[in-house]
């Protein structure tokens, strides 16, 4: 059996290294409430660890949609014996499954290797690889990684407007925008990020058409297997709004419409390479590289390798919900955070009821994905409407 347990807060707890790192307000909220979605992600006869208070409400609310998914928390793992899924693994991770009791499959080394494999120093280096390896191919994306004020200011200054990323951060966390110089209070961030982790990334801003991902899984041997494209979208700042909900073929068919699939998949199959000669079975689990689809005065181009994310990702996870959705709608994941119980009962209760068709999937209006419960301040939903939808592109 699997043990899944999504610590969403894994990209912090990765960067600050501390085995006692004390989760933000927000962050602890968060990871409470949408726990019980690797419900999707399992399978008969796996389990789930979700906060004790969630326990009785998950066995009814999943008991249909995830037949035979089991739920426990912190209290009980020492009952359980299997392969630990987590969302990624950190010392803080490891630090709260030994004082519970579960025998943990992996150790400092190993989160040591995770560390320096999420650097985007990693992601860097792939993508110029990816450039010389298929040069025939529409790509663009650069990224140049500097380490003193002095190369910052020559790379933001090489272009109108720039990305500036910390190496380690969480996922869309990070960043900032710079307009061809460094002024403050953006100098003084770069000054910090410089001190504690010795480079800032630079990478010009594109005009944005689409954010996609090609999602893999290491195997313990160390072969990398593609397991799928997920598309979603962000804000102009790169907070995450939500993944879409389709197979594969409509996914493909929206996405690469102009650009044509073929594109996507050599650099696939050619990232599948560079990741394995990377990782060197240094990590095993998911991960998942975030692409976008760009429009610049030659047309569409595709940015093969703008994030490398070493753990689970909503693209993963958006895969096992296609299962929900009718095979005649298109779906979306989608989240909120609210105040109060009664901002979240109000804006839950405004959603459009679900209407199901004769295989009882979705085929419009919406679906909550988690239960709510009077403390609940996150909200996860799916919500689908037919296939007269707004493409993506």
């Amino acid at each position: 059996m699997n043990l899944f347990f999504f610590n969403y807060s894994h990209d912090l707890a990765l960067a600050n290294g501390c085995p006692n790192y004390i989760l933000p307000r927000h962050v602890a909220m968060l990871e409470r409430d949408l726990m019980p979605l690797a419900a999707f992600c399992a399978k008969k006869g796996d389990a789930v660890v979700v906060d004790k208070h969630l326990t009785a409400a998950c066995r009814d609310f999943y008991g249909r949609m995830c037949r035979g998914v089991s739920f426990a928390d912190l209290s009980n793992l020492h009952e359980i014996k299997g392969n630990l899924r987590p969302w990624g693994i950190d010392r803080r991770l490891q630090r709260v499954l030994t004082k519970s009791g579960f025998s943990c499959d992996f150790g400092s080394d190993d989160v040591e290797n995770l560390y320096l494999l999420s650097s985007r120093l990693l992601a860097s280096g792939v993508l110029a690889l990816l450039h010389k390896q298929l040069p025939e191919l529409p790509l663009c994306g650069r990224s140049v990684a500097c380490h003193t004020e002095a190369e910052l200011r020559q790379a933001v200054a090489a272009h109108p407007f720039t990305i500036l990323k910390a190496p380690w951060s969480g996922s869309g966390r990070g960043l900032r925008f710079a307009s061809s110089s460094i002024e403050p209070p953006l100098s003084g961030w770069c000054r910090n990020i410089l001190q504690a982790q010795g480079t800032v990334m630079v990478e010009p801003l594109y005009n944005k058409v689409t954010d996609l991902a090609a999602e893999f899984f290491v195997e313990p041997a160390g072969a990398v297997r593609y397991v799928g494209l997920s598309v979603f979208h962000t804000t102009e700042r790169c907070t995450y709004l939500g993944n879409v909900i389709a197979p594969q073929s409509v996914l493909e068919q929206t996405a690469f419409e102009k650009i044509g699939i073929r594109v996507f998949r050599e650099v696939v199959n050619s990232l599948g390479r560079l990741l394995e000669a990377a990782i060197r079975k240094r990590y095993t689990g998911s991960l998942g590289v975030d692409m976008m689809i760009c429009r610049d005065k030659e047309g569409l181009k595709l940015h093969p390798c703008v994030e490398i994310n070493m753990r689970n990702t909503m693209g993963i996870l958006s895969l096992s919900l296609e299962r929900l959705v009718s095979r005649k709608s298109t779906g979306m994941l989608q989240m909120r955070y609210e105040h109060t119980e009664q901002a979240l009962q109000g804006y839950a209760a405004s959603l459009e009821p679900p209407c199901l068709d004769e295989e009882g999937r979705l085929l419009h209006g919406s679906m909550p994905l988690i239960p709510i419960l009077p403390n609940t301040r996150y909200l996860a939903w799916a919500s689908a409407t037919p296939y007269n939808w707004t493409r993506p592109v």
